[in-house]
């Protein structure tokens, strides 16, 4: 419509008819709200008037003094809102526009449930079903230290459901522990393009079927505690577990658990029972224990005795039988118990990362010697390096203080026969390497290759390594 434009009232110059006249002529502006195609002429300061634009398309507009600021559009036709409109031109660093959903609760508790923003759709029905909405809710009321969260709901399978909550971090419906604190998510599988990455997904760990870390002596061997005497051993502190289960399309796929404190119980078979871990998909370690020795080969048919655990190390996979058949199991053997007498009187925790570095002995041993080596990889398959590392503690010929020297030589019976020791794997926790009877220990001169050197045993100190290596 065109608005009639305000006429100048003089009541000396207009009677009374043609006050009337005038005053039903403009009732339709008012009416109308003063609706045009464009401002009013007569705007003032504060006038909100809609602007036409087309049969389904009218703009809301709110005059400042200066300008139009527009409030939003309708559609006229279906008679909807189609959007509001708030904009911001302030040129600070604080924030705006701003919207605030304000539930003034006269008495505001922990559950209550603000305001919500929802999503409407229609389904192939043309029902209304709603299929989103972001809402928050007070956790604690506390002034100074009030606690709140987001939740974020949406329909999945006909279904409206919270999905996930942000309170201090970001976590998941189905995530056990809740909030994980500032900066974290809490989520029960990580995927990407795809690909689990959670605990039972690829991943990278530095060795595979192996307890990764836990408690360790001033020497970094395994120190996780129990006590004998029993049939329950309880270790002290955290130990983290990883269990292989071959590969796929992103790597190693590996599970890494984590417990703390773990406890096997029921150990009163006399002989050796062993101590494991199985860990769940979401990290989560249970112990257990079992008469029969793991087996870790590099491949093989599958081995169905009942409780039995074998380990292809060509696959990296191990399985678990049942009497007919075996199945896959996420499962570290993390030591092992002596049981005698109904009780346990022995521990042995298993080396972790499968390595073995014993502490330093003075003076090198003499000839003839048998040198036993406690290394409890618990595993007699090894296919690393067994070295032996002498270091040098006195001047001794050409060496230095802390020179290093690997795998001296030894001699048997003449000067011709002269080896590297040999080395023994005697058991799945022990080794044994030995001395030749003519001469212990040899090397060639540092700074003058092919002049052999008599090593002086009280210069110099040893220690054994061996990595599992695999």
């Amino acid at each position: 419509m065109t608005q009639n434009v305000l006429a100048t009232i003089d009541p000396n110059a207009m009677s009374g008819t043609a006050l009337a006249a005038w005053l039903e002529s403009f009732k339709a502006n008012i009416y109308s709200g003063n609706r045009g195609a464009a401002r009013p002429s007569y705007v003032v300061t504060g006038m909100i008037w809609p602007k036409s634009i087309s049969s389904t398309s009218e703009e809301l507009y709110c005059y400042d003094g200066s300008g139009d600021i527009l409030l939003g559009s309708f559609n006229p036709t279906d008679h909807t809102l189609v959007a509001l409109l708030l904009k911001s031109l302030d040129p600070g660093a604080t924030y705006g526009p701003d919207l605030l959903l304000d539930r003034a609760s006269p008495s505001p508790a922990a559950s209550d449930i603000l305001g919500a923003v929802r999503w409407g759709m229609r389904n192939a029905s043309a029902a209304q079903v709603i299929a989103a909405l972001d809402t928050a809710e007070i956790l604690d009321t506390t002034a100074g230290s009030e606690d709140a969260r987001r939740i974020f709901q949406s329909i999945v399978a006909g279904s409206l459901a919270t999905r996930m909550m942000m309170g201090a971090g970001l976590y998941m419906t189905g995530a056990t522990g809740g909030d994980p604190g500032a900066g974290k998510i809490n989520a029960t599988g990580l995927q990407v393009n795809g690909v689990d990455l959670s605990a039972t997904a690829a991943k990278s760990v530095p060795v595979r079927q192996t307890v990764l870390s836990g408690p360790v002596d001033s020497n970094g061997l395994p120190s996780f505690g129990g006590s004998t005497g029993s049939t329950t051993v309880t270790a002290s502190g955290a130990i983290v577990a990883t269990a292989a289960n071959g590969a796929g399309a992103s790597g190693a796929v590996d599970r890494v658990g984590a417990i703390t404190n773990p406890s096997w119980t029921g150990l009163s078979t006399n002989g050796t029972m062993y101590l494991y871990l199985d860990i769940a998909a979401d990290g989560t370690c249970t112990p257990g224990a079992g008469t029969l020795t793991p087996t870790y080969r590099p491949g093989g048919a599958d081995v169905v005795t009942a409780n039995q655990f074998t380990f292809n190390v060509q696959e990296m996979v191990g399985k678990v039988g049942n009497g007919s058949s075996a199945a896959q199991t996420y499962r570290v053997y993390v030591g092992e118990v002596t049981v005698a007498g109904g009780v346990v009187t022995a521990i042995t925790w298993y080396a972790i990362q499968g390595r073995y570095v014993s502490a330093f002995a003075a003076t090198l041993p003499g000839t003839s010697a048998a040198i036993t080596v406690t290394h409890n990889l618990g595993a007699k398959f090894v296919i690393g390096r067994i070295i032996i590392q002498v270091e040098c503690t006195t001047t001794d010929g050409t060496y230095a203080v802390g020179d290093i020297v690997y795998d001296p030589d030894t001699d048997m019976s003449t000067n011709y026969a002269t080896s590297k020791p040999p080395k023994s794997i005697t058991g799945p926790n022990t080794l044994i390497w030995t001395t030749g009877n003519f001469g212990a220990f040899y090397s060639n001169s540092k700074t003058a290759g092919g002049v052999r050197v008599v090593l002086t045993a009280a210069s110099w100190k040893y220690r054994t390594i061996i990595n599992r290596g695999w």
